[in-house]
């Protein structure tokens, strides 16, 4: 039994995983890897921080650099997301905040208070 559009299904298929298998190969480094840009969300400097911290291995200046990285990643609605460019979520945020407050780093809290008020309120 045939249903229009996916007819030749296996065929497109086909083409579109050959085609992807091409591009994937022509990216590779001529020693067999693949190299590209890591990203992830704010979660690990936030874990950083609070590692560091239940260790006693903290460096402040290290807490600060984390810290900045955290701030200028914040969603404009006051929360942390956890992709980028993607909406505020309430896990990445409250491990953002509590890497800020564990960072201790006074000068940069005003900067996200009232963003932050309107994400809280949001997010209960």
């Amino acid at each position: 039994m045939r249903f229009g559009k996916i007819d030749d299904l296996g065929s497109r298929v086909a083409v579109a995983v050959d085609a992807a298998r091409k591009y994937l190969f022509s990216q590779q480094h001529e020693d067999g890897y693949w190299c590209g840009e890591l990203e992830a969300d704010t979660t690990l400097e936030s874990d950083y921080i609070l590692l560091h911290t239940l260790l006693g291995t903290g460096n402040q200046e290290r807490f600060d650099k984390a810290a900045r990285y955290i701030l200028n990643h914040q969603n404009e609605d006051g929360g942390w997301s956890i992709y980028a460019g993607g909406p505020s979520n309430i896990s990445a945020s409250v491990k953002a905040y509590f890497g800020l407050k564990m960072a201790g780093s006074r000068r940069i809290i005003p900067r996200w208070r009232a963003p932050a008020r309107r994400f809280w309120r949001w997010a209960a």
